[in-house]
C-alpha cells in the first residue's frame, strides 16, 4: 500500500521528458532512508567509526617522503573513501527494487527511464554528501588543520566529492540495471572498491607509490576528487591543477551518468 502510494505521487508528479516525477522518485528513496532509524543511524555513524579507529590508527611520521599533518592528510581522503563505499548502495536499491517489483511499477508510470536511473544516482549523492559532512566535522574535532578552511574550500570540496558520487552512484546503478542478481552487484562491488581505493591518492601520497601504481592513481577518479579536497580544504598544492581536477570529474560523472541512461533504455523493460 506504501509503495502503491509513492507511485501514485510519482505519476501525479510528471514533467516532460527526463524530469518526469523526478521529484518525486528521489524523495522516494531518500524518505526509505531517513524513515528507517537503523539504517539511518549507521549511515551517520559509519564515518565517524572510520576516521577515529582508522584515521587515529597509521603511524602518523612513518610515510617516505612525507612532510606535514598525516591525519589531515588522510581525512580529506578519506572523503572519497567514504563516498565510494556509499555509492556502491545505489546499486543494491535498483537491485532490490527489481526483485520487490517496484522497478517494474515505476516503468510503467510517465516517469522516464532516465529520470529513473538518475533518481538513484541523487538520492545516492544526497546520503553521500550527508557522510562527507559528518567525516569532516568528525575530523575537525580529532585535529584535523582548520587554518585554511572557509566557506568557498568547503564549497569546493563538496563539489569535488558530488561530482565523484554522481559518477560512482552511475556506474554501480548501470551495473544493477545489467544484472538484478544481488550476488553480481556484490561480485563486483567486491573486485572493484578495494582496488579503486588503494590504487589512488586517498590514503597514501602519490610519491609514496611505486611507479606503476602511480601511473594507476593518475587515471583513478578518487585521486582527482582527492587531490581537489586537499587543495580547497587545507591549501596544499596538488599534483594537478584544481581546474584540471574538476574538468576530470565533471566528465567521469557526466560520462557514466549518460551511459547509465542509454543502457536503461536498452536493457529495463515494463
Amino acid at each position: 500500500m506504501q509503495e502503491e502510494k509513492k507511485l501514485s505521487e510519482i505519476e501525479n508528479q510528471s514533467g516532460t521528458g527526463i524530469l518526469q516525477g523526478f521529484g518525486a522518485l528521489i524523495e522516494r528513496q531518500v524518505k526509505d532512508w531517513y524513515k528507517s532509524p537503523l539504517l539511518f543511524v549507521l549511515t551517520l555513524v559509519q564515518p565517524a567509526i572510520w576516521i577515529i579507529l582508522y584515521g587515529k590508527s597509521f603511524p602518523l611520521s612513518s610515510i617516505p617522503g612525507f612532510t606535514g599533518s598525516y591525519f589531515s592528510f588522510l581525512s580529506v581522503g578519506m572523503l572519497a573513501f567514504v563516498v565510494l563505499f556509499a555509492s556502491i548502495y545505489s546499486g543494491m536499491n535498483i537491485v532490490f527494487d527489481r526483485q520487490k517489483g517496484v522497478l517494474k511499477k515505476m516503468l510503467v508510470t510517465s516517469a522516464s527511464r532516465g529520470s529513473i536511473i538518475m533518481s538513484y544516482v541523487i538520492s545516492n549523492l544526497f546520503k553521500a554528501l550527508v557522510q562527507v559532512a559528518v567525516l569532516i566535522a568528525v575530523a575537525v574535532a580529532l585535529g584535523m588543520q582548520t587554518s585554511r578552511i572557509n566557506a568557498v574550500g568547503l564549497t569546493g570540496a563538496f563539489a569535488a566529492e558530488a561530482l565523484l558520487a554522481v559518477g560512482l552512484s552511475a556506474f554501480f546503478t548501470m551495473v544493477g540495471v545489467f544484472s538484478a542478481d544481488p550476488n553480481v552487484q556484490l561480485a563486483v562491488m567486491s573486485f572493484i572498491s578495494l582496488p579503486l581505493l588503494f590504487a589512488s591518492n586517498s590514503l597514501f601520497p602519490t610519491g609514496a607509490m611505486p611507479t606503476w601504481l602511480q601511473d594507476v592513481a593518475r587515471a583513478n577518479p578518487l585521486s582527482y576528487a582527492s587531490d581537489a579536497a586537499r587543495q580547497t580544504l587545507l591549501g596544499a598544492s596538488g599534483t594537478t591543477s584544481l581546474m584540471f581536477d574538476f574538468a576530470f570529474l565533471a566528465v567521469f560523472a557526466v560520462t557514466l551518468s549518460a551511459i547509465s541512461i542509454i543502457l536503461s533504455l536498452k536493457f529495463l523493460s515494463n
